[in-house]
């Protein structure tokens, strides 16, 4: 009896009836390109088990390709990448900084020195064969001027880290250069999201470099922020290797180089006196009220207590321009206690929840839009105790700020 099902299932699987066919469509677009009718087909008549088959035509391989070996290292390399620690290869989102001229995306830690020419030659080379993100990884870059899409063009290193260069348009780069401080969410973008929703910014048109009849020439271009010098806001353009897809872009259509003439556009730049007079206000009643509340459990930190306040200009949705962070800190910043608020445009005050897991206090740097949902974000230097690090906070809905992405961290050691 055994032999007679087993000589069954093998002439069922040589020979698909009509009721099979379906799975027979499916194997045929599998995207991993191995399993196709005819070779399956070939498979049970060589012999193989009835199960086998099955198995790869009813389950997906939806699982990564297995990682590339890593290229044997010279003797200094491998000495050298004992002392690096990247991050997870699974990250997707980066954060990136200005850091003497160039915009920099930190991508790990490097717990060692470089001295000689030598050393720096095997870093590099450890680098490149160890690096998550390897030379050519196109990345979308979310900057206070707006989106761009890039390459990852080389490795570096600064105090302590390990940071990957980036192939920007010539326009990004002037404005990098020029710009006094730089913070930029970035965006892996060679990593399929099979389950996440479709971005607005990338969701308009089957073909980017064209527009619709009658669409107008500022239809799906984000309001620009306020920044010094010259403005360039798109959508995120088709990715061009070289890096020119910004610069094109601009050169392209006349809306991507200019302030879009709506008045009602949340402009960075277009708080009013009287709100900062407000703000001023706010900042030294939430101080004042700090001071009212406990003191520091010791003597030593009530005598180095003291106060830091940070706020920035933003659109942070619902007429709220204003956010503004008051901490009292002591000694090496183990103590402090942080209150954040925003200010809309009548002035009217909301709670803000700060969630940045040990960062316990925030000096806010910039807004930014991390994540292309065009309600600001905030840049900003977070720190606890004798450690810190720059952070991106996304707005959630309840006046939630949550670490979005983390970068150039630093340690008293």
């Amino acid at each position: 009896m055994g032999a007679l099902i087993l000589a069954t299932a093998g002439c069922s699987a040589s020979h698909p009836d009509a009721g099979t066919a379906e799975d027979t469509t499916f194997a045929g677009a599998d995207t991993t390109g191995q399993l196709t009718p005819d070779t399956t087909a070939r498979a049970a008549d060589s012999g193989a088990s009835a199960d086998a088959p099955v198995t790869a035509v009813a389950t997906p391989v939806l699982s990564p390709a297995p990682a590339a070996p890593v290229p044997a290292l010279s003797p200094a390399a491998d000495s050298i990448g004992q002392f690096m620690v990247f991050d997870p290869t699974m990250q997707t989102w980066f954060l990136a900084a200005k850091r003497g001229k160039r915009l920099l995306v930190d991508i790990g830690r490097f717990d060692n020195d470089l001295r000689t020419k030598r050393q720096v030659a095997a870093y590099t080379e450890a680098v490149k064969a160890l690096s998550p993100v390897p030379i050519g990884t196109p990345v979308r870059v979310y900057d206070a001027w707006g989106v761009e899409d890039d390459t990852v063009s080389g490795f570096d290193h600064w105090n302590g880290r390990i940071v990957a260069t980036l192939h920007l348009s010539r326009q990004l780069d002037s404005l990098v250069r020029r710009a006094s401080a730089v913070y930029a969410a970035v965006e892996r973008i060679d990593t399929a999201h099979t389950d996440a929703p479709p971005n607005p910014d990338t969701a308009a048109a089957p073909d980017s470099a064209q527009r619709p009849a009658g669409a107008s020439p500022t239809s799906g271009v984000r309001p620009p922020p306020a920044a010094a010098g010259p403005v360039t806001v798109s959508s995120p353009a088709p990715l061009r290797p070289s890096g020119e897809a910004h610069a094109t872009g601009a050169a392209s259509s006349p809306a991507d180089s200019a302030r879009r003439p709506d008045s009602a556009v949340c402009r960075r730049d277009s708080v009013p006196p009287p709100l900062l007079a407000r703000a001023a206000v706010v900042r030294d009643s939430i101080d004042a009220w700090l001071r009212t509340l406990p003191p520091p459990p010791y003597d030593r930190l009530v005598t180095s207590e003291r106060s830091v306040a940070t706020q920035v200009l933003g659109c942070f949705g619902a007429g709220k321009r204003i956010a503004l962070a008051v901490d009292l800190r002591a000694g090496a910043d183990e103590w402090i206690r942080e209150r954040a608020v925003l200010i809309d445009t009548l002035g009217k005050v909301s709670t803000l929840k700060v969630y940045d897991f040990r960062f316990k206090g925030h000096d806010f740097l910039s807004a930014i839009d991390p994540n292309g949902r065009h309600i600001d974000g905030i840049a900003a230097r977070g720190v606890t105790q004798s450690a810190g690090g720059t952070v991106i906070l996304s707005l959630e809905p309840g006046n939630r700020l949550t670490r979005w992405v983390a970068g150039f961290a630093w340690e008293d050691r």
